[in-house]
């Protein structure tokens, strides 16, 4: 189901004002109506179907957030009186007993609008009362509901369709009112009607409806309108219902068709009452069984009269003072009644209570001869919506989601979820209408799972206590020795850079005992080519050379061994060089390795810093939830 098709009805749910309390569920006599909604943040709202509300008002009463609102006419009604049309105005009798002292004032000012006339409700009411008089005694019709409640007729319509054969087909007070204006009075203005009941538009579009009342204007909207606009009504003239005084003047209270049906009848008559929302809808889920007993009885009533609202309509869903004992209301409703007797008195000799009750009912045929009991009647409709059975085995797995297996969990009914049972609570998942999470069971069971989870990792929090303290104590051993590691690193990292230091020098004096070594070379050579020299001219010389020639000899002999020991020195240096060279560049590569591994230690005592710091961290939680779950 589209959250859109939820919001379109007369009645809908403010969405930033519901809390998800469940409320609005409680009292309401349908089970479809309510749909839940789940938001982002896992609270579930719940919305109204219009498909399935009948438009009762028991959620305007239990929800404490003003999270249910409703809808009407208020605003077609001014713009098209501004726009200039024609309309006219039937007026419930409850505005006269809610605002005694400010209706006319509030006509007066409907009359500056451009309303061309108002009409009571109250003669509507004696038309209804004279049509289910003649209808009863004409078709023998007893123990049949009257319907001047579209609530209660919405009810049948769209959830007991089986009890339409059981309403009195006579229209409503405010819709016989219509009809006398439109048939009889020839009234061609479109008619507006000043209602104490959101429902009324639902019977103004239904086919009984007939097309006759445009706007359902309720109480409340029009008196917090002229609230909101500091209209002064003060400063408008006084304004009565425009129509001529007959008998309907004396019936302005609603909820009295008991006591005209046993003023007509006689005392006789029994006339069952059954008013406000639980009541009244119980007793219709009921009428089966009611109807064997009064037959057993042998004590069929006359009438059940039965209205949506405990106190009447004078207290209907769309008025003001609904919550309150408003005393002023009171006092007026007692006014009335009293004024009832007086005007059966002065207005009709024929008409009085010291009449037989046969005699009564004649003169009130009478008033009203000229009337077509035909033109008051109706037809209703079968508005029940399509609906899936809803199987065992649904209703099994949705127990199964709210975790109810024995037969003593199925039938907790705590209420909580807001429905009078766990299996209605069932009915509404197997109807997709709404979740698990709303049922306190549920949440009881998770909570517990969970909760015994949590006992069962506390249990345990002291060996893990232990393994934690261990593993910190082997992160400080761990780190000092990466500490002692890395300063003996260090140590060899300037042993190592004072070695190459030394190596460096001694190559390089290698290199110069090279270079000596090769200088000795050249005067080798050199010697040995003079001695080679001085032979030959010691030769020349004869005898006189002859002991030059010895010194010569010895001369070159010394210079070949010099040369000899200096070419062996000069190879052996060089072999001594290159193992310098390699020693050399073994020491940097050594020096490199122990920069890397100091650079190492340094990280894993890093690491083990961390870690120590996150361990304590643990530690310090552990201990928290450990008194936590000591505290509670």
């Amino acid at each position: 189901m589209q959250q859109q098709r939820l919001n379109d009805g007369l009645m809908y749910t403010d969405e930033d004002r519901c809390i998800g309390c469940n409320n609005c569920i409680r009292k309401c006599p349908t089970l479809e109506s309510n749909v839940g909604v789940m938001g982002t943040d896992g609270v579930c709202k719940m919305h109204l179907d219009a498909a399935e509300c009948i438009l009762c008002g028991t959620c305007l009463d239990t929800c404490t957030h003003q999270a249910r609102r409703f809808r009407d006419d208020h605003d077609d009604f001014i713009t098209g009186l501004k726009e200039g049309k024609s309309i006219s105005v039937i007026i419930a009798p409850a505005l006269l007993i809610n605002y005694a002292s400010e209706y006319k004032h509030i006509l007066g000012y409907l009359k500056s609008l451009g309303v061309k006339n108002f009409y009571s409700v109250s003669f509507g009411a004696d038309i209804t009362t004279w049509a289910y008089l003649k209808y009863i005694t004409e078709n023998n019709a007893v123990g049949k509901f009257s319907q001047p409640c579209p609530a209660i007729v919405s009810y049948a319509e769209r959830h007991l369709p089986e009890l339409l054969s059981e309403i009195i087909p006579v229209q409503s007070p405010m819709m016989c009112m219509a009809i006398y204006l439109k048939k009889y009075m020839n009234v061609t203005d479109e008619l507006a009607f000043l209602s104490p009941c959101i429902a009324k538009k639902v019977e103004m579009q239904s086919t009984r409806g007939l097309g006759m009342i445009r706007y359902n204007v309720t109480f409340v909207n029009l008196v917090q309108s002229l609230r909101r606009q500091r209209i002064n009504l003060r400063s408008y003239p006084e304004i009565d219902d425009q129509i001529s005084y007959t008998l309907g003047s004396i019936y302005p209270a609603p909820g009295g068709l008991r006591e005209n049906v046993e003023f007509f009848l006689g005392e006789d008559a029994m006339v069952v009452q059954a008013e406000g929302e639980s009541h009244a809808y119980e007793c219709m889920e009921h009428y089966r069984a009611l109807k064997s007993d009064w037959l057993r009885l042998s004590q069929m009533p006359t009438l059940v009269d039965i209205l949506n609202c405990g106190r009447g309509c004078n207290y209907g869903t769309a008025t003001e003072f609904r919550h309150e004992d408003n005393g002023a209301i009171q006092v007026e409703i007692h006014r009335l009644k009293r004024a009832k007797r007086k005007v059966f008195r002065e207005i009709s000799g024929n008409i009085d209570e010291g009449h037989s009750p046969e005699k009564n009912l004649a003169a009130l045929n009478e008033k009203f001869k000229d009337l077509h009991l035909n033109d008051f009647l109706c037809k209703y409709d079968d508005r029940t919506t399509h609906r899936a059975s809803i199987s065992r085995h649904a209703l099994d797995n949705a127990y199964a989601e709210m975790r109810k297996s024995t037969e003593d969990e199925k039938r907790f009914d705590c209420g909580a979820c807001g429905y009078k049972s766990c299996k209605a609570m069932a009915r509404a998942m197997a109807m997709g209408i709404n979740y698990k999470e709303n049922c306190a069971e549920y949440l009881k069971v998770i909570n517990k799972e969970q909760t015994d989870y949590q006992l069962s990792v506390i249990e345990h929090f002291k060996e893990v206590d232990d393994v934690i303290h261990n593993l910190n104590e082997d992160n400080i051993t761990i780190s000092k020795d990466a500490t002692n590691i890395n300063e003996r690193v260090e140590e060899a990292v300037k042993s190592s850079t004072k070695m190459q230091t030394n190596l460096n020098s001694l190559q390089e004096d290698f290199q110069k005992i090279n270079a000596s070594y090769a200088e000795i070379s050249n005067v080798a050579r050199t010697s040995n080519i003079l001695s080679i020299n001085a032979s030959i001219e010691a030769a020349h010389a004869g005898a006189m050379g002859r002991g030059f020639s010895v010194i010569a000899e010895d001369m070159r002999n010394l210079a070949q061994k010099i040369l000899r020991v200096a070419v062996e020195n000069e190879s052996n240096s060089s072999s001594i060089a290159k193992s310098l060279g390699d020693v050399v560049e073994s020491s940097s590569t050594i020096t490199s390795g122990i920069d890397g591994i100091k650079e190492t230690t340094g990280e894993i005592r890093g690491n083990v810093d961390k870690i120590s710091d996150r361990t304590k961290n643990v530690l310090d939680i552990l201990s928290k939830l450990e008194q936590e779950s000591d505290s509670h």
